[in-house]
């Protein structure tokens, strides 16, 4: 689900690539699974991290040709525990771009969002969201990105137990 969110005065100033966590790519060796999580009157499907091994999720986006390199890319993802635990969550953003006539094989740059203390019990969302700069990015117009998603479980204050993760989204800025 992509969206463009656009200002009623004027043209669009940010791209939004939001995912689904089940309809990411758990490929590999430490993939992170999926949960069929049932509530009282919903179920949904999302992914799981355990707090003992770093899994990832992998997902792929086009860099719109208008992006804004000298802005802030805003990196943000709903989780909540699995059952009720007390403590934080960091998560990591990793990522690999490669334009058209580059390898894209290669190393991932990564990035910690701030750790973030869990909302509450069972079910209850918490939003983990932090910024980085384009320039560090460096991504440019044009440019596919590889990126992937994990939990950091050696994060100091780290919850114990599985953070099921359901949304993940990164908004671009644009010129």
């Amino acid at each position: 689900d992509l969206r463009v969110h656009v200002p009623a005065s004027s043209g669009p100033t940010r791209y939004r690539h939001e995912m689904r966590a089940c309809d990411l790519w758990a490929v590999g060796t430490n993939g992170a699974g999926i949960l069929n999580l049932g509530g009282g009157t919903t179920s949904r499907l999302v992914r799981k991290f355990d707090d003992t091994t770093e899994q990832y999720m992998y997902d792929s986006l086009a860099v719109p040709a208008s992006v804004n390199t000298s802005g802030v890319a805003t990196l943000s993802a709903m989780v909540m525990a699995q059952s009720s635990s007390a403590g934080n969550v960091v998560l990591t953003f990793g990522e690999r771009e490669s334009a058209s006539g580059e390898s894209w094989d290669g190393a991932y740059a990564e990035y910690d969002l701030p750790s973030t203390a869990l909302t509450g019990a069972t079910s209850t969302q918490t939003l983990v969201s932090g910024t980085v700069a384009m320039s560090s990015l460096g991504w440019v117009g044009g440019d596919v990105v590889r990126m992937r998603w994990s939990r950091d479980p050696g994060a100091s204050g780290d919850a114990v137990g599985n953070i099921l993760a359901e949304i993940v989204y990164i908004d671009i800025p644009l010129s």
